[in-house]
C-alpha cells in the first residue's frame, strides 16, 4: 500500500506542479495510517519532465526468539503522460 501511496503523490506533484519537497511531507503525514516509521528516509527528487521519491527504513517485527529487521528500500517516478512540459 505503501507503494502505491508513494506513486499516486509523485503523480498528483506532477499533475498540480507541487514541489519535491511537497511529496514528502505527504508521506511524513500518513505515517501512521501507512505503518512505516515517522523517521524513515524520505528523498524526493525533480528531473526535468518527472517527479521520484525514493523511501528508505527497517522496521523490526519481532517473533518469538528473533527478531526480522524488514529492509524497505522503494523508488517510484511519476507517470510520463501526467508531465507538463
Amino acid at each position: 500500500m505503501l507503494k502505491d501511496l508513494m506513486q499516486h503523490n509523485c503523480d498528483v506533484a506532477v499533475a498540480q506542479g507541487y514541489a519535491p519537497s511537497w511529496v514528502a511531507d505527504q508521506l511524513s503525514e500518513s505515517a501512521d495510517e501507512y505503518g512505516h516509521p515517522k523517521n524513515a528516509q524520505v528523498t524526493p527528487s525533480q528531473q526535468t519532465t518527472a517527479s521520484e521519491v525514493r523511501v528508505q527504513f527497517t522496521k523490526p517485527i519481532e517473533f518469538p526468539g528473533y527478531t526480522y529487521n524488514y529492509e524497505f528500500d522503494q523508488t517510484v517516478r511519476s507517470t510520463a503522460f501526467l508531465s507538463l512540459k
